[in-house]
Parts: structure tokens; C-alpha cells; sequence
């Protein structure tokens, strides 16, 4: 197994398997040209990117997570945004994104933490939606619920708190209940280092989803990289 602490700034070589570890920097700019890469505008590719690093930060799967979500929703998008109908949300997919719902949960907080609730359903990867429930949290002062089978977690304005961290990472939740609260028992987890270990095949699977950002070479923009500061002005 490769050293983890050991990386270029251009990401591991074909020869570097095992582990990888980058800054949440690096996961916040790759998340976010990767999930443009695999369809969503960049404003939501912008979410997407801040999620998976905010995962991160407090130890979750964060890049982990995205990069299942991206495989699902590859050239869907549109098919797993949310519909909304009253509290009731569902998409023309088969699973909701949990960017673009949790992005829409942010938006409708204020409604949720004055009474509302809202019931979802399946999604995909809900513990991304942690992250906007959480900022939404510390913007209002209140705390929310996220719950649906074994998955219960609650959005605080100081960070996540569940009881069993493992079952928060469960790739996909039937339904999805967001409740306001006053209660929040279990721990609350904290940010750690600004660094996350995760497989190379994950990092190369979301680079391809980024590849896809970049303009392919051309022969005039060739012949300008070539041939910049050799130029004859005389």
C-alpha cells in the first residue's frame, strides 16, 4: 500500500494504489468540477463540492458519498431534483439527489423550524444533506431531524449529532422525515484536521467525472502554449 502523506498537487500517479490523502481544499475543488462534470449546473456543482468537504471536516464520508451519488445521477440530474407537494417531496427518478434536496431544505428551514416538516423519499446518500441542514441550523439558531429507518441524525448550529455514526452512512434511505427539535441526544461531533484519507480508485473516479470540465486541446490553442515568449517581434 502506497504512503498516504506522499501526493503531487496533480493527484497520484497510474503506478499509486491504496490510499490517498488530500486537503479538504483539494476535496472541495475536485467535488465540485466533478459534480459539473457528471451533469449539475455549477451552482449546485458549487454545493456539492462545499458538502463533501464540510463531510469531511467532521470525519463522514464525504468525497465517499459524492462520488455514489454522481455515479447514480451521471446525466440525470434533472430526473432526481426534487418535486415538491406540499411536505411531500419525490423526483422522476427513483431516488432523490441529496444535493439538490438538501440545497431546496435550506431554502424552506425557516417554514420546517416553525412547524413544518418534510417527508422525502428514497434518497440517495442523506447524509449530504447534513451539511446544508446544519449551516441552516447555525443561521437560525434551532436545530433539526433528520431521520428514516435506521439513519437518525440531528443538524445543530454547533455541528452533526447522532447516536450511532455508523448508521448515518447508509447509502440510501427510504424516506427521509425533517422535523424540527429540542431535544438532540447522542454525540456531537466536531471538525478534525484538514486532511482526509480516502482510496485512490475514488479519487480517480471523481477526476474522471472532472475530466469531463475541461475544453479538449486545439491546434491554435497548441501552437499558443507552444509558442508563448518565443515569439519574433522584429
Amino acid at each position: 500500500m502506497s504512503d498516504p502523506t506522499i501526493q503531487s498537487p496533480s493527484g497520484p500517479g497510474k503506478d499509486v494504489i491504496g490510499d490517498w490523502r488530500v486537503s479538504l481544499a483539494e476535496i472541495d475543488a475536485m467535488g465540485r468540477k466533478a459534480a459539473r462534470g457528471a451533469g449539475f449546473s455549477w451552482g449546485m456543482a458549487e454545493e456539492a463540492g462545499r458538502a463533501a468537504r464540510w463531510l469531511a471536516a467532521y470525519r463522514l464520508p464525504g468525497p465517499e458519498a459524492l462520488v455514489a451519488v454522481l455515479n447514480e445521477v451521471d446525466a440525470t440530474v434533472p430526473e432526481h431534483a426534487p418535486r415538491i407537494d406540499g411536505n411531500v417531496w419525490c423526483c422522476n427518478a427513483e431516488a432523490l439527489c441529496p444535493i439538490a434536496s438538501g440545497a431546496a431544505l435550506s431554502d424552506r428551514a425557516e417554514a420546517i423550524v416553525q412547524g413544518g416538516s418534510s417527508r422525502l423519499g428514497p434518497v440517495i446518500w442523506p447524509v449530504l444533506v447534513v451539511p446544508f441542514l446544519c449551516r441552516a441550523a447555525r443561521d437560525l439558531d434551532c436545530a433539526m431531524t433528520l431521520s428514516g429507518g435506521d439513519f437518525l441524525i440531528h443538524a445543530t448550529r454547533e455541528g452533526p449529532v447522532a447516536r450511532d455514526w455508523w448508521a448515518v452512512t447508509v447509502p440510501l434511505s427510504r424516506e427521509l422525515l425533517v422535523t424540527p427539535t429540542t431535544e438532540t441526544p447522542g454525540e456531537l461531533r466536531r471538525p478534525g484536521s484538514d486532511a482526509h484519507v480516502l482510496p485512490v480508485a475514488l479519487w480517480r473516479r471523481l477526476d474522471h467525472f472532472a475530466q469531463r470540465t475541461y475544453a479538449p486541446a486545439t491546434e491554435a490553442s497548441r501552437r499558443a502554449g507552444a509558442g508563448a515568449g518565443l515569439i519574433d517581434r522584429d
